[in-house]
Order: C-alpha cells, then structure tokens, then sequence
C-alpha cells in the first residue's frame, strides 16, 4: 500500500525524484518548483541531466495532467510567458495548427504545408514553428528556405496573419531564455510534448489542431483544457502502436479527440483510407527527402500540383481537418474534395507567394523550387 512520506527532502528537485522513483505522482505545485530548479541549476551538463531526469521518468511513470501542466508553467516562467492570459485577435475564427514533432514516423513537412492549403481557402491559419531537432527541417526552417522573413515582432506577423489568412510564429522568437537551455537536446516525445509548441502563439486562437507523436491524446486534450482552451482537435496516427504521427495521416489508425466549448469529447479512431478510398500508402510514401533542400522541394510539388498522390492526399486530408474546425467543410470528405481543387487549380502555391512577398522575404528562393 502506497502512503506519502512526512518527511520532505531539502530541494523540490530531489523530492520529486524520489517520489517518481516509487511511483508517486506530483503535485502541479511540486512539479513547477521541481523542474525551475532544474533549469536554474548553473552547470550545463548537470541541468541536461536533471531535465531529462524529470520529463523522461515522469514519462515513464504515465504522467498527469497536473504534473504536465506544472512542467509547462515552468516552462513558462523563463520568459514571463502565460498562455492562460492571452488576448484572442481582433480577426475573427483563426485556428491555429500546431504539433508535439519528435515523431516517431519520419516525413515531409505536412501541417506546414497544410496550413498554407487551409489558407488558400479563407481559413485564418496561425502555425508556431520552430527549428528541426529530430526531424529533416522543422516548420521554421521549412518556410525560411522558401525565402520567408520569419525573424519579426509577433505584432508585425498577426498584421501579416491578418493580410494573407496565414502567420508563421516562431517559437524560438517567444520563449528564448528556455529555447536556450532546451532546444536541440530531446528526440523523442516527453512530458511537455503534451502541449508546450500549440501553446506559443502570442494569442489565443479560437480553435487549435494540434499533433501529438503519442498514443496518450486525452492527456494532451485535458492539457489545454487546463489551461483554458475551449475548442481543441487533438489527433495522432500509428501504423505500429509504437511509432507515431504528429497529424492525421492517410495509412494506419489516426486518433482523434476534442473539446468544444470546454467540454471534452470522447477518442474517436478512424482509418481515412477507408473513408477516402485512398490506395494501400505506407511510412515510406510520405517519406522526407534526402536533404532539407528536397525535403523542401517535395512540398512545394504538393502545393503547385505536381506532388506524389500519398503526399498531396496526406496534406489534403490535414488541409480538410482546419477547414472543418473553421467551418468550411462539413466533413472530412467534403474539405478533402475542396483542398483537392484548390491545388489544382493553383490557389496554395499563389498563397506562398504572398505570404513570402508580406514577410519581405526573398521570392527568388521560391523559384528555385519551382
């Protein structure tokens, strides 16, 4: 029978590790203090160490809503940055899309490049995007390489969300004092996976999609709910039960649950290519490229028409998905149909273009990919 000790360590890092170690749960309070600690630890080396300690063995226990959102809150704190305070903008319905990354099924950029579909199509796509750890290019670098200006004020890239219906928001721009001490350091799904990157915008988005690579999606769900998201689409994909998908994806099982107007839904698993009728795809038919640069460039064949029909349909059924949230499509086949004409008819690739031509960025980098 399990029983909580009297008696506390000196350090909420210590306790926190003893109580993980026999399989306590934290405390949100417990959880907060524990991982400031960590990150205000002075040595490099001993502060990586202890991160990992705490987000990778809180991991391991099955972690809680309370200990994820003290993780997050800690996070948080580095940069004085509290999403439950957030305005929403002014520009009416804008969903943003974002994703856990460090997803154990490899592939191109997909939520960027759907995000850009979405945004063809009216929909009001705010994306927070970072560098790449574990993957070939992240988000950020994806639109960088496309000749986009992404180093500007968040205030400059709402007015910007606000012209073109797309905003790319980086990461790394909002929370640098922790980006600092964390970025480049984890490769696989962890305790702030659960909601951290949807999270960063400097506002509050009227709905969010955002991808988790685990099977766990309730969590996540309740994650946001916590810290004050009404309206959440959470989803995952799997084609093994152990390697997962930070979107929806056209093979396997994709997982899918929600909370509108507070109230959290029940998980929901489907198979779009029964749905859709879609051929026997696989991991390796959305498969990144060999360099960023053709990582890259097989996007860009998806938004000018001209990409593998497993990679046009996965970002057309993620396109679909946004479209839905904004009320755009009454289902899933529906927006699938929509985003399907839109990129034949040339609308994502004129969109790019703009919001390239908005960031004063450099167009020519485009070109080189067309």
């Amino acid at each position: 029978m399990k029983f909580a000790p009297s008696i506390q360590s000196e350090t909420w890092l210590h306790e926190a590790i003893y109580r993980i170690n026999v399989g306590f749960n934290l405390t949100e309070e417990m959880a907060y203090f524990s991982f400031r600690e960590a990150l205000l630890l002075k040595d490099p080396e001993e502060r990586g160490i202890f991160m990992g300690i705490l987000l990778n063995s809180a991991m391991a226990k099955r972690p809680t809503v309370e200990e994820v959102a003290g993780f997050i809150r800690a996070t948080f704190s580095f940069d004085d940055f509290n999403p439950t305070k957030l305005d929403k903008l002014n520009l009416k319905n804008v969903i943003g899309v974002g994703g856990s990354g460090k997803k154990g099924i490899k592939s191109m950029n997909i939520s960027s490049t759907a995000a850009i579909v979405a945004s063809s199509l009216g929909v009001n796509v705010a994306k927070p995007c970072s560098c790449s750890t574990s993957s070939l290019t992240g988000s950020a670098d994806f639109i960088e390489i496309l000749g986009a200006n992404i180093d500007i004020s968040a205030r400059k890239m709402a007015a910007i969300l606000e012209e073109t219906c797309l905003g790319f928001f980086k990461i790394e721009n909002r929370i640098p004092k922790f980006d600092a001490l964390y970025g480049g350091k984890f490769y696989a799904p962890h305790v702030l996976s659960f909601g951290l990157a949807g999270m960063t915008l400097p506002f509050k988005p009227d709905s969010m999609l955002y991808g988790c690579a685990h099977p766990n999606i309730e969590l996540s769900a309740k994650v946001f709910q916590r810290f004050g998201y009404r309206d959440v689409m959470v989803v995952t994909t799997t084609d093994d039960g152990v390697h997962f998908l930070d979107e929806l994806g056209v093979f396997g099982t994709t997982s899918i649950i929600g909370v509108r107007d507070g109230n959290l839904g029940r998980l929901v698993n489907i198979k779009t290519s029964d749905i859709l009728k879609f051929p026997n795809y696989s991991r390796d038919s959305i498969k990144p490229g060999f360099d960023k640069e053709d990582n890259v460039r097989l996007a860009v064949q998806v938004l000018s028409g001209k990409g593998e029909p497993a990679r046009e349909d996965i970002v057309c059924v993620n396109a679909a998905t946004l479209l839905y949230l904004a009320g755009k499509a009454k289902d899933l086949k529906q927006g699938y149909t929509i985003t399907k004409r839109a990129i034949k008819d040339g609308y994502p690739i004129e969109k790019l273009r703009e919001f390239i031509k908005a960031t004063r960025g450099n167009e020519e980098d485009l070109n080189k990919f067309l």
